[in-house]
């Protein structure tokens, strides 16, 4: 009796391990596959701009996810933004630094004035993987264009900017307004796995750095193409002080990041006085 139910018991052991033994080697291969897909994922989205010589495995893991492409592609264009502000920022405050009477027009405290000629251009840009960028300015034309695409694997930043420098004689301190006036024109476009953005933003710069800023386009597009073409208008109040340079300036940033799709573009370029890009037209210093 007692080896009947030993053999019962050996009998219902096996069978209970065969019944459980199965799942359980499933769940350490599933377990192990979670760790390799962990790995790959934080390869994916280490590099804070860009996703840099991806192996054929590693695109067909993300491109797998959508979700993951999202991720990848916003941190791309927060870091493309950063770089194309930090660009800018260095240059205008070099240009601040200059005092040469080339660089600004005369404005005297008290008397309104129409300023139609510009002072300040530069512009800049990056690429990485398969992307290009066209930038140039020229304050003799008074415009400024910018660009940048993407291609297969690749992500690319574009800058440009343009706009007078004025330099208030006479005495004292006075509030005035100063209006300006420009136009841009230019179109975003993406497929899937892809994105493209423009900013466009007006600026005022004194010998500290940007005082006012104005967002006069920020727009993203992931699917499908569209064109901005308007007059930019507005206003700055400000304090001017005798002995100062005041600088208002025309920006155009454009970003463009693809994983895979057909291309993503971000153009407002010209490279010229053409239609496409940022054309300044005047500012107005209106004394208060």
């Amino acid at each position: 009796m007692l080896k009947y139910i030993a053999k019962k018991f050996l009998m219902g052991f096996i069978c209970i391990s065969l019944l459980f033994g199965l799942p359980l080697t499933s769940l350490a291969i599933t377990n192990e596959q979670a760790k390799v897909d962990k790995t790959v994922e934080q390869k994916i989205m280490s590099s804070d701009c860009g996703l840099v010589d991806p192996s054929e495995s590693e695109l067909n893991y993300l491109l797998a996810r959508p979700n993951l492409v999202d991720e990848r592609i916003k941190k791309d264009i927060k870091c493309l933004e950063a770089e194309a502000e930090e660009q800018f920022e260095n240059s205008m405050r070099e240009s601040i630094g200059i005092k040469s009477s080339w660089y600004y027009e005369e404005v005297t405290r008290g008397t309104d004035e129409t300023v139609t000629s510009c002072h300040y251009d530069d512009s800049n840009g990056s690429s990485s993987g398969v992307g290009q960028n066209n930038h140039a300015a020229s304050y003799s034309g008074n415009w400024a264009d910018a660009s940048a695409h993407a291609y297969g694997v690749g992500s690319a930043q574009a800058w440009a900017a343009v706009g007078p420098k004025i330099y208030i004689t006479g005495t004292g301190t006075q509030n005035a307004d100063i209006f300006y006036n420009f136009s841009y024109n230019g179109t975003i476009a993406a497929a899937s796995n892809g994105s493209a953005k423009v900013k466009i933003y007006a600026e005022l710069w004194d010998a500290n750095g940007c005082v006012a800023r104005h967002t006069i386009l920020d727009e993203e597009t992931g699917l499908g193409t569209d064109t901005y073409s308007a007059t930019a208008t507005g206003r700055f109040n400000r304090n001017l002080t005798a002995g100062q340079t005041y600088t208002i300036v025309a920006k155009v940033q454009t970003t463009a990041t693809n994983y895979g799709g057909i291309t993503a573009n971000s153009d407002f370029w010209n490279g010229g006085s053409g239609p496409e890009g940022i054309a300044f037209s005047h500012i107005i210093v209106d004394w208060q």
